[in-house]
């Protein structure tokens, strides 16, 4: 239990903004599910409930509702989907394979890609030169 007049107040004041942050956290939470699932199902109204919840996490990350990182990064992936979701559709328009579109590499698959390193000579290490002996110092009467 808080003892000061402040501490209390400051409970209170956290426990106010805590719950007006729930509502915000739920909204974004419903906003960015809702484009998930319509990129997923290849929804024709993709792009735009996409740029709601977009719109939806900025605002989170401004009111500090949200880390902006977190916020930053299920941008990207959204809109990375989203991407994909236009390629494969244009692709299959166009007649081509929808194997076609471009996708992130994974490490491992650039670790596979990637060629070996040559090997290099090893160098020898410089010699060492000796040090001087450190200065000693002076004792001080201590009573």
């Amino acid at each position: 239990m808080a003892h000061s007049r402040s501490a209390r107040k400051s409970l209170r004041v956290a426990q106010r903004q805590a719950l007006e942050n729930r509502g915000i956290r739920s909204s974004v939470r419903t906003y960015f599910r809702k484009a998930q699932q319509s990129v997923a199902h290849k929804a024709d109204e993709a792009a735009d409930l996409v740029r709601l919840a977009v719109s939806q996490l900025d605002k989170a990350a401004t009111k500090h509702v949200m880390h902006a990182n977190q916020a930053a990064r299920r941008k990207s992936r959204l809109m990375h989907r989203l991407a994909v979701l236009q390629a494969s559709s244009a692709t299959t328009e166009t007649g081509e394979a929808a194997a076609a579109t471009p996708r992130r590499r994974t490490t491992r698959a650039a670790a596979a890609e990637k060629p070996a390193a040559p090997a290099r000579a090893r160098r020898t290490p410089a010699p060492v030169a000796e040090a001087a002996p450190a200065p000693r110092r002076r004792r001080t009467a201590s009573s």
